[in-house]
């Protein structure tokens, strides 16, 4: 064997190692690109499915808080028309018509002289003129839209039979019937 026959055995098993390394590198390089590619696959499928969830999510904040102001919005409504309702009621009891306002504070009288000795009965000034002057009870001014305050002769026990007072009254032994109707039950 002469040199030059061993040198170009030496250069073909070279380049069929070469050719296997390349063979193989590039099968390598294919596995690990399809590899790559199914990962990127699997990335985006996740990357969307996340996504529609985000949305998803969101669309249900969205919608809840939609609902939750649409229905303050509604109660609130009510709420202004119940208390209208209230007011016009008020002014109706204040602006009744003499005869009627004094039958109305003679019957105030009576529940509150059922209830504790009077002594005095605190009224608008309009009302002074339509409580009844007896001996025994004091008719006095006082700031008050329209009803009767009574007290005691030593003042320390006092019934509010105010119309506000009233209709606070009525207000809240009605609360349950009345958030029904604000709510919607």
């Amino acid at each position: 064997m002469t040199l030059e026959k061993v040198k170009k055995d030496i250069l073909q098993q070279a380049e069929k190692e070469a050719s296997k390394i390349d063979a193989s590198a590039k099968k390598e390089a294919a596995e690990i690109l399809k590899k790559s590619k199914n990962e990127v696959k699997s990335y985006k499928v996740d990357a969307e499915k996340n996504h529609q969830n985000l949305v998803s999510v969101m669309e249900r904040k969205v919608l809840s808080t939609a609902k939750a102001d649409a229905q303050k919005l509604v109660y609130d409504a009510k709420e202004k028309a119940f208390q209208e309702v209230m007011n016009t009621v008020e002014l109706e009891l204040v602006s009744m018509e003499e005869s009627e306002r004094k039958k109305f504070l003679e019957s105030l009288l009576s529940k509150a002289q059922s209830t504790i000795d009077v002594g005095a009965v605190l009224v608008s000034k309009q009302d002074v003129a339509l409580i009844p002057l007896t001996e025994n009870i004091k008719i006095l001014a006082f700031d008050i839209s329209g009803g009767l305050i009574a007290e005691t002769k030593d003042g320390e026990i006092s019934v509010d039979l105010s119309i506000k007072e009233q209709l606070e009254i009525v207000q809240a032994e009605k609360l349950v019937e009345i958030n029904e109707v604000l709510l919607g039950k």
